[in-house]
């Protein structure tokens, strides 16, 4: 098992990957095959500590949610249902200029 920092990042190329849409647990799979060799990281107490510390990233990004300061951060997800989150994308947005856009509002 490996050390991994949940980024915003990796959790929208997964999101992404994911065709824009999706669960939490299975954003949560998304980033436990793609950044952690499959495994879940070993500085996570557990699986759902993991997936929870995945959900108030997104949330802190949603701009449905109480976490969302939009003086400090930029929307980047919207809440479809519970535990279901999608891309808030600008037109052409694709996995190739994900890199761009981070950089924008890094």
């Amino acid at each position: 098992m490996a050390i991994y920092k949940v980024n915003i990042e990796d959790i929208e190329s997964a999101l992404l990957a994911l065709g824009g849409s999706s669960k939490v647990s299975d954003i949560k799979n998304k980033v436990t095959a793609d950044y952690c060799g499959g495994l879940a990281p070993e500085n996570y107490l557990s699986k759902r500590s993991f997936r929870e510390t995945i959900q108030r990233k997104i949330e802190d990004y949603c701009i449905e949610s109480s976490n969302f300061d939009e003086s400090k951060r930029v929307a980047r997800f919207k809440r479809t249902s519970r535990g279901q989150y999608e891309l808030i994308k600008p037109l052409g947005f694709t996995l190739e200029n994900l890199e761009e856009k981070n950089k924008e509002f890094a």
